[in-house]
């Protein structure tokens, strides 16, 4: 019987602007330091799951800075299928972009890990200069379209 499949990402307690992130999906793995310059990848993040679950269906990409690559985080979703693009460059303006790894899988894959995973980091304590806090507004936003998400799934299994 074939494992099930999610994103296991975990975000460390960010210092000084960086911010040690672990991701894997199935046997890739990725371990790097992000940065919140030129932007932030977790409010990135929160806006891109906010924008997926409102229903926007053109593909979303997060920049993840770092010193000597840039990589960026592609979300799509197609129906019920949601599909993840990794890219590297070597600076953000270069073209075209390397795919690292690309792989779909559905809400409880890919959404969900995500969404928790923001949520984990924004309980954290830390404060100006390590990273901006986020707009708690937007994580209650992003956790009503969560639970939302949820109880539509809960109506149509009992319909």
């Amino acid at each position: 019987m074939r494992k099930f499949n999610r994103i296991n990402i975990e975000f460390g307690i960010p210092e000084n602007g960086w911010l040690f992130t672990k991701f894997q999906w199935e046997d890739f793995r990725l371990e790097m330091d992000l940065s919140n310059v030129p932007a932030d990848p977790i409010a990135q993040l929160c806006d891109a799951l906010i924008e997926i679950n409102s229903g926007m269906r053109i593909p979303i990409r997060i920049l993840w800075s770092l010193e000597s690559y840039h990589y960026y985080f592609q979300l799509e979703q197609k129906k019920d299928i949601y599909k993840v693009i990794i890219f590297k460059s070597d600076t953000i303006q270069s073209r075209p972009l390397e795919v690292v790894k690309e792989f779909e899988g559905d809400y409880d894959q890919i959404i969900l890990p995500l969404y928790r995973a923001v949520k984990k980091f924004n309980s954290y304590s830390y404060s100006k200069p390590h990273w901006e806090e986020m707009d708690s507004k937007r994580i209650l936003k992003l956790t009503n379209l969560i639970k939302r998400e949820h109880l539509d799934e809960f109506k149509n299994l009992n319909n």
